[in-house]
């Protein structure tokens, strides 16, 4: 799924300055992508439902505290349901795509990045309850982007 407007590609460079690194970083801890892999895909399935939910929670509170964990919980739980087995997705990094204001990713202020992460949570429940898990994984991987973006200024 693209978004209208403009948009800003992220590569190596920032996801993995942002993550302190300087090879190409899994996107996915593996403490997480473990955890996804021991549970069944209906038990993933059923995580997700309620970690999207309790996402789009956490942004309508205001309450961002945990919000990079959650989104890479739920991202790495598409994956698992997308191709039946969770991993670091190193190979998403340099095709992350994430819509901006004008001004870029960068530039937002937090409550623009909260209201833009409110956007695609909305997209994400919307695709994952369709099945689309390919674009489930996507949106959350975008998620997951802003939410680095707008822990950076904690």
């Amino acid at each position: 799924m693209r978004i209208r407007g403009a948009e800003v590609v992220l590569g190596f460079a920032v996801l993995g300055g942002l993550m302190g690194c300087s090879s190409p970083p899994g996107v996915v801890s593996k403490e997480v992508y473990d955890l996804v892999n021991e549970n069944t895909r209906e038990r993933n399935y059923d995580l997700a439902w309620q970690e999207i939910r309790a996402l789009k929670g956490s942004l309508e509170r205001g309450d961002t505290r945990h919000l990079s964990r959650e989104a890479m919980v739920i991202l790495s739980r598409m994956e698992r349901l997308e191709v039946g087995k969770a991993s670091p997705l190193s190979g998403l990094v340099s095709e992350l795509t994430v819509p901006s204001e004008p001004s870029g990713v960068g530039e937002m202020t937090e409550n623009e990045l909260v209201m833009q992460m409110s956007t695609q949570a909305q997209f994400l429940q919307e695709h994952f309850d369709r099945g689309d898990f390919a674009a489930a994984r996507d949106t959350a991987l975008r998620v997951y982007s802003l939410s680095l973006q707008l822990s950076q200024r904690d």
